[in-house]
């Protein structure tokens, strides 16, 4: 599970050191899978998970979905998949983000890596500061919505 905000420099390569406390968040097995990266289809930002938990996704979801008989499920497959690629760790535990990913959310010099429970958004540093500055979103008539008038988290 991943937590924290961290902001990272990308060199001209599109390279960044990983950061060390997201680093000792993950296990030996998914320091050695490395990562997939996807386009946020919700926000302008990129969605990173560990290799280990984007197989637990894609399994969850063919539990669901059986895109070998139905046409919307093979389609929603393709969508969510669409441009998906895997990143590694180099020698120094730097990864790189393809260029067209870091186009996609207008990075330049410096990103903001956010963890997210079992995942790590990525974000222009200049977007993820408008995204605490302007986020006007309602977050208590948010939480009724999704988890009604009462919610309780620790059963």
């Amino acid at each position: 599970m991943f937590s924290g905000e961290h902001i990272a420099k990308l060199d001209s390569k599109g390279r960044i050191v990983f950061p060390a406390q997201l680093k000792r968040q993950m296990s030996e097995i998914e320091l050695g899978n490395g990562f997939v990266v996807q386009r946020n289809k919700y926000a302008k930002s990129l969605t990173l998970h560990t290799k280990v938990n984007w197989d637990l996704i894609n399994k969850d979801l063919l539990k669901k979905l059986n895109p070998a008989i139905s046409a919307k499920h093979d389609e929603f497959i393709r969508l969510f998949n669409l441009g998906v690629e895997p990143i590694f760790f180099d020698g120094s535990f730097r990864i790189i983000i393809p260029k067209h990913f870091l186009k996609l959310i207008d990075a330049s010099t410096e990103i903001a890596l956010l963890g997210q429970a079992n995942r790590i958004e990525i974000w222009s540093k200049e977007e993820y500061k408008k995204l605490n500055t302007t986020n006007n979103v309602d977050f208590e008539n948010l939480t009724k919505e999704l988890f009604g008038e009462n919610p309780i988290f620790n059963d």
